[in-house]
């Protein structure tokens, strides 16, 4: 039996795929978009957006 840890760095294509899912789900469905990510979970999805890619975010 194989144990899948969720993790690792972030690869342009999920940070796309999230984007897209936010757009399309809003920011209170991050079980919905962390499903779309197999390698992600639902907390990660949520912080990846509010710390990295929210477009509100001044850089």
């Amino acid at each position: 039996m194989r144990i899948m840890i969720k993790g690792g760095v972030w690869k342009n294509t999920e940070d796309e795929i999230l984007k897209a899912a936010v757009m399309k789900y809003g920011k209170n469905q991050w079980a919905r978009i962390s499903s779309l990510l197999v390698r992600k979970s639902a907390k990660q999805c949520k912080a990846r957006w509010y710390e990295w890619l929210d477009p509100s975010i001044k850089r």
